[in-house]
């Protein structure tokens, strides 16, 4: 793959990774590709149970193509080569990494998918991503309509930036992110007043020597980052508020370990809200608060009790990165590059619209406004070679645009409980009346966190979002058989409730009013969790 697709004096190439699934293909089939977005490859293919689910519906080859500066895709041999010199990690960007997928889907087409296909040549392709991934989705479609024939862009912040003009008119207010987070816990149970109660006590605390050593005891706080005076609260309520955005994000009808190596349990923010709650919250002291934030903290970061090592919650500091080693340090520099260039994705707490995080507490973090000098301060504070000429929070509006009047063939699915929806496209955004005529179409999802309706389907998913799939299903089929769009018969009602105990369904989902021809191996191909060793061949692109 070409380090540098928009120039023409750099003629360095490297290995792109990819997994490709044949099992379903028969001529004519699509190609259902996902972009790889902020991880390792693996991760996206265990977690994207939609594609694996469609492919026999559709006689569809299923790619997976890992983004650049991820997983094993450096373009300078490792990790620490590829970003420990701006020279290097410069060629980290959306822009390149959508030109890889656009050369690597016209190599695979051209080349029988690499698995002595046939009728590859043209096979519709449909891009699928989730967060950035589904960024990466929407914009290939609105930047190589030529390559793929749509994308479904599920909770896809894209238009979390700031616009063009450098300030937030027209664009998403950049407190809803966490507002959105407070509103799903409130709406799980929790009651704001105590919560506030609880962010007072943990500065309270952290006024007095006996205080800071009940909190570090409590954390269990690692002895090399450990609260000592009154402002290190800032970093404990920063690790607490992190963890509380990803069980929204994860709010799930199901355990899951989408986000971590430790399974989270079903509706985690209801189980952390369980510990939030007193009969009489004039009566609770600071301690008993703090306590139950962190049994709350525990509920996504060690609801089995399998995490006995010390927390090192200073999430920004490079203290807490000491143990890793080098080559993992520099793997975790690619997605802060990212947002210290293009991908700025402004957040903010703002007390005025957001009753549930800190707001009037000492030391909270996080307050609005966000300002493009706080995140280049941290640029500079992360990278030693970073120049704040470098930091470009409005070249994603510059670039992709925020008016979708020109798009087609997109789906937009955003949860109402995932904080990433507020970037997400709906009926306000600039252009959307002439974009929906096009075929870009809005799908809202109730119940449903992040990118849920990508995952394999659950017998525990509620009504909307299975409702959702089947509306994802006829799309996506107009799209790969126009011909017989007309005469499209839907899939079979969804089930009135869901079936308990959760258990995952493979194959065996209403989609369609036809079964494709399936291969011999078709029973493994129902398990995502072996098709990585099983099924999946493993490839790297070096053109």
């Amino acid at each position: 793959m070409p380090v540098d697709h928009f120039s023409y004096r750099d003629a360095r190439t490297f290995n792109l990774r990819y997994f490709i699934n044949v099992d379903h293909y028969l001529p004519g089939g699509p190609i259902f590709f996902y972009c790889g977005n902020e991880g390792e490859l693996e991760s996206f293919a265990l977690n994207t149970g939609i594609m694996w689910d469609l492919a026999p519906n559709f006689n569809a080859a299923v790619v997976f193509a890992e983004h650049r500066y991820y997983g094993k895709s450096f373009p300078f041999g490792n990790a620490d080569n590829s970003t420990s010199t701006l020279e290097n990690i410069g060629y980290l960007s959306s822009q390149q990494a959508i030109a890889d997928y656009a050369v690597l889907i016209t190599y695979l087409k051209s080349h029988g998918l690499s698995m002595n296909a046939t009728g590859t040549a043209n096979a519709p392709v449909v891009a699928f991503g989730g967060s950035y991934g589904g960024m990466l989705a929407a914009w290939f479609r609105m930047k190589y309509p030529h390559i793929i024939v749509g994308a479904h862009a599920s909770s896809a912040p894209v238009l979390l930036f700031l616009n063009a003009n450098g300030n937030f008119d027209g664009m998403p207010d950049p407190a809803s992110f966490y507002g959105i987070t407070g509103r799903t816990f409130q709406n799980a149970g929790c009651n704001p007043a105590t919560v506030q109660r609880a962010w007072a006590a943990l500065a309270n605390l952290a006024k007095s020597a006996d205080g800071r050593n009940f909190l570090n005891n409590q954390f269990n706080l690692c002895s090399n980052m450990l609260i000592q005076q009154a402002s290190d609260v800032s970093w404990l309520i920063n690790y607490i508020e992190d963890s509380m955005v990803s069980m929204a994000m994860v709010d799930y009808p199901y355990p899951n370990s989408f986000l971590g190596p430790i399974p989270v349990p079903a509706w985690p923010a209801k189980v952390a809200c369980a510990n939030l709650n007193f009969t009489v919250i004039s009566q609770t002291s600071d301690q008993q608060l703090a306590a139950a934030l962190n049994s709350a903290v525990n509920v996504f970061y060690n609801s089995t009790g399998a995490a006995t090592g010390c927390v090192c919650a200073n999430l920004v500091s490079p203290i807490c990165t000491q143990g890793l080693a080098q080559s993992a340090q520099y793997a975790n520099l690619s997605w802060p590059w990212q947002t210290c260039t293009e991908m700025a994705l402004p957040s903010c707490v703002n007390g005025s619209t957001d009753s549930f995080f800190p707001s009037n507490v000492t030391f909270s973090p996080n307050l609005c406004p966000w300002t493009p000098e706080n995140q280049a301060n941290y640029c500079q504070n992360t990278f030693s070679y970073f120049d704040k000429e470098l930091f470009r929070p409005t070249w994603a509006m510059t670039y992709y645009g925020k008016n979708f009047a020109a798009a087609s063939n997109i789906i937009f699915s955003n949860g109402n409980l995932d904080p990433w929806a507020a970037g997400g496209v709906f009926s306000s955004a600039e252009g959307i009346v002439q974009a929906q005529r096009n075929g870009v179409t809005l799908i809202e999802v109730e119940e449903s966190g992040h990118h849920l309706d990508l995952r394999q389907p659950n017998t525990c998913d509620p009504p909307s979002v299975i409702e959702a799939r089947r509306k994802e299903y006829q799309i996506i089929y107009c799209w790969v058989v126009p011909a017989s769009c007309s005469s499209f018969v839907p899939p079979s009602e969804p089930p009135a409730s869901v079936v308990q105990p959760c258990k995952y369904v493979y194959n065996g989902y209403p989609w369609a009013h036809y079964t494709a021809p399936q291969s011999g191996s078709a029973d493994i191909a129902r398990n995502p969790a072996i098709l990585i060793f099983m099924l999946v061949v493993v490839r790297f692109l070096s053109i």
